[in-house]
């Protein structure tokens, strides 16, 4: 969540033009992460649960990863959804935190 409001911030209120080189790489930057960010629940779900559920409940992968799914059940497919559901709401609450102001001004000027 950190990365996010670090990303919405640069990318907000960074200068692009006419700044100096540094300032237009950490913008760059910023909206790589911020491609990143966004495409981390996607990965998460296409590639560790659902390209990988055979070897869910291998001991192996429990010993590794187990506390990331710890409490759910692997057997049903509806609950891998949790963790990316989880992240995208994550993402969206920063996302919200942050332009929470522009919208309830937007919404008084209509």
């Amino acid at each position: 969540m950190d990365l996010t409001y670090t990303c919405i911030l640069n990318i907000r209120f960074g200068v692009w033009h006419g700044g100096p080189f540094p300032a237009k790489f950490n913008i760059a930057l910023a909206y790589l992460f911020s491609f990143l960010v966004l495409m981390w629940p996607l990965f998460v779900f296409v590639w560790i649960f659902w390209w990988n559920r055979a070897i869910l409940s291998t001991e192996k992968f429990q010993d590794k990863y187990g506390s990331a799914i710890e409490g759910l059940d692997i057997s049903r497919t509806s609950s891998l959804y949790f963790p990316v559901l989880f992240m995208v709401k994550r993402i969206a609450f920063a996302v919200i935190a942050l332009y929470i102001n522009d919208i309830c001004i937007q919404l008084a000027l209509y």
